[in-house]
């Protein structure tokens, strides 16, 4: 990217999977409230 503040995060989640422990639900709903919550007022972009 161009952009100085530009940010990727890389994660692999499998929600089909049945060994899911209640802290790895956990760990992924704070990710994405973590993700929603940075992303206010931000415009999404595609990549080229």
């Amino acid at each position: 990217s161009t952009q100085e503040d530009w940010f990727a995060l890389g994660t692999q989640f499998h929600p089909e999977s049945e060994s899911a422990t209640a802290l790895d639900v956990r760990i992924f709903e704070e990710f994405v409230d973590g993700v929603k919550a940075a992303m206010k007022g931000r415009n999404m972009v595609a990549a080229a």
